[in-house]
Formats: structure tokens, sequence, C-alpha cells
């Protein structure tokens, strides 16, 4: 039987509140509209599906020039919403569901004109379960790892990339 493995880009998006309120190591960046964090569709025919995360790309909508390094936290199920700039805390059950992190380090990042940019290499495997609906996610929570300034309103998009079974 061959392996019909299939790569896939979703994505997702947050846009912060409309303040400069800086953000500590650990503080949760997050959405202004109440989804605190990012939900990923998966592809899979099965009522469980496996697969791995190959690539993430983040999207900043403004080049910036302060420290910028972010981690994106990875869950199999959804986890609580994090209100912006405070502690990302989990509870023994969220962290069960735990399948990885991505970091995007100042260093690394692209900076144009209007926005900054990087992509980076993972080997994440997960497995996760369809709801009654069909669909299945994969759970994301962007955190700051060190103080950042940011600007009001910033846009934060990460895509995943995901080959599954």
């Amino acid at each position: 039987m061959k392996n019909r493995r299939t790569l896939k880009i979703t994505r997702g998006s947050v846009t912060r509140p409309a303040n400069t309120t800086a953000y500590a190591a650990n503080d949760a960046i997050s959405d202004v509209t109440g989804d605190a964090h990012f939900t990923y569709s998966c592809p899979g025919v099965e009522s469980k599906f496996t697969g791995e995360i190959v690539g993430a790309r983040l999207v900043s909508s403004v080049a910036g020039t302060t420290n910028a390094d972010f981690t994106l936290l990875l869950f199999s199920a959804d986890v609580a919403d994090v209100a912006d700039n405070a502690a990302m805390t989990l509870t023994d059950d969220e962290a069960r569901t735990f399948i990885g992190s991505i970091s995007f380090t100042n260093g690394n990042f692209q900076t144009a004109t209007n926005n900054k940019f990087q992509q980076v290499a993972t080997n994440i495997l997960f497995q996760g379960s369809k709801d009654s609906g069909g669909s299945g996610a994969i759970y994301g929570q962007l955190i700051a790892d060190a103080a950042y300034t940011p600007a009001s309103g910033e846009v934060f998009n990460v895509d995943l990339m995901i080959r599954s079974d």
C-alpha cells in the first residue's frame, strides 16, 4: 500500500489589544475577540488521526526593533483561554495534552518595511481525535519568552505545516 501522507498549511491569527503594555517572560499573547489562542484544523479521515508538524511560520504586522522572542505551545485538546499579558498557566489535565513547542527567536526574524517574519523547521509528532462533527484540531498559545513591547493592535499570524497520515 502506498504511503499517502498529505502536506497541509493551516493558518491561525491573533490580534492583540489596542495598547502597548509590555509583556514579561511567559506572558500570553492573546486575541481581543475572546478566543485567546490559535485553533488549527487538522486533516484526517479516521476518528483518530496522526501526523507531524514539519514547519511553522510567524508573521507580525509590525517590523519593530524591540526584542522579539516567542514560543508557540501546542496541545492536542483545547486549553483554557489566557488573557493577554497574563502569565501562561496550565492545569495538570491541560499539560497532559501538550504535544510540543516551536521557538521563534529574535535573531532569526526577517524584517520588511511593514512586518517581521520567520519560518522554522520542526518534527513534532501528534495524535488527535476528531469531534462528532468530523473535524479535528490542534490548539496553540503564543507566549513571549522575554520582555517585549508590542505595537498597539499588533497582529500575529502563525501557520503550521502539517503532514498527516
